[in-house]
């Protein structure tokens, strides 16, 4: 519910979780004594709901990565990935950066220095390939 209220006003669509809905049908989020507009559908039939569900993946993995790792150890596994590997993950950092221009709100979540550190590692790292 974090970026239900970080976003008020943002259209929120979520895939079919009864146990959920079942909870905020009893108590619906509410910011400024204004009930946050929220929807629940079927991921199957919803195309943005899948890729949702893609992005999800591929960050929880990278935040995986970045936690597992130490930055010396970051900076041997990056400098050491393929020309194709490279090229992904050049376009990873892009989307990743684009996305913080457009709002800072993208990086919501609670994280150590060391991970923020870890973070600004793997967004300005410098591919040689």
């Amino acid at each position: 519910d974090q970026c239900i209220y970080s976003f008020p006003n943002s259209k929120h669509v979520f895939d079919h979780e009864l146990s959920i809905e079942s909870i905020l049908q009893k108590s619906p989020i509410s910011v400024n004594d204004e009930v946050v507009h929220y929807i629940f559908v079927d991921s199957r039939e919803e195309k943005l709901i899948q890729l949702s569900d893609l992005i999800v993946n591929v960050l929880k993995f990278w935040m995986s990565f970045l936690e597992e790792n130490s930055e010396f150890e970051i900076i041997q596994i990056l400098d050491g990935v393929s020309n194709e590997q490279t090229v992904i993950l050049k376009h990873l950092q892009d989307v990743m950066t684009r996305s913080l221009d457009i709002s800072p709100g993208f990086k919501i979540g609670v994280g150590s220095n060391a991970f923020e550190l870890k973070i600004n590692l793997f967004l300005g790292f410098k591919f040689t390939k």
